[in-house]
This record gives C-alpha cells, structure tokens and sequence, in this order.
C-alpha cells in the first residue's frame, strides 16, 4: 500500500466521520442557517430577503438527515453500507493572461 493508498483511506475516513457527525447534528446546522437568514435579513432590512431564502434553502437541502438517508437506501442494503455521495467536480477554469498592452486574453 502506497503513501497515496494511505492518504485516500485516511480521506474517506475523515468524510465518513464528517459525514456520520452531520448526521448527527442536522437540527443544529439547519437551526443556524435560520439563524444566519435572519441575521442576513435584519442586516439588509430585508432588501435580499427573497434571495436569502432561496440561498437559505439551498443549504438546508445539502445538510443530511437520517429520513433523507433510509429513504435513499434500498430495502435491502443494511444502513451500514450506504455510502455518503460523492460532491460534484467543479468546472475548469482556465486562467486568464494578460498581454504586454494590458488586455486580457482566455
């Protein structure tokens, strides 16, 4: 087993963890994304308001909760063996290059 067989196993541990510690704690995360809305709310005056929300929302969905986990697994597959999903790749971006006249190229 390489170094880098190594650094993955201790990798997929620690997100096993996370994930099991998420799990565990949902009411809580969920608890201060409301908490952050409405300090973002109060500190707009609720200019953002709708867009809070929707960003408000969009965390509480990623957050896991055991219903969301059951309802996932097959019948037939013990809870023990389900594994967390995987985040999506994030697009390449190439850098940009700027010219000897100042302008930006890519």
């Amino acid at each position: 087993m390489g170094i880098l067989d190594k650094a993955r196993d201790k990798a997929k541990d620690a997100l096993s963890k996370a994930h099991e510690m998420a799990e565990e704690h949902a009411d809580q995360m969920k608890a201060g994304i409301d908490k952050a809305e409405n300090l973002a709310n109060k500190a707009t005056k609720g200019k953002f308001a709708d867009k809070i929300e929707a960003i408000g929302e969009k965390a509480a969905a990623v957050v896991p909760s055991k219903e969301a986990e059951e309802a996932a697994a097959p019948a037939s597959a013990p809870a023990a063996e389900a594994t967390a999903p995987t985040p999506a790749a994030e697009p390449a971006v190439e850098p940009a290059t700027v010219t000897e006249e100042g302008t930006t190229q890519g």
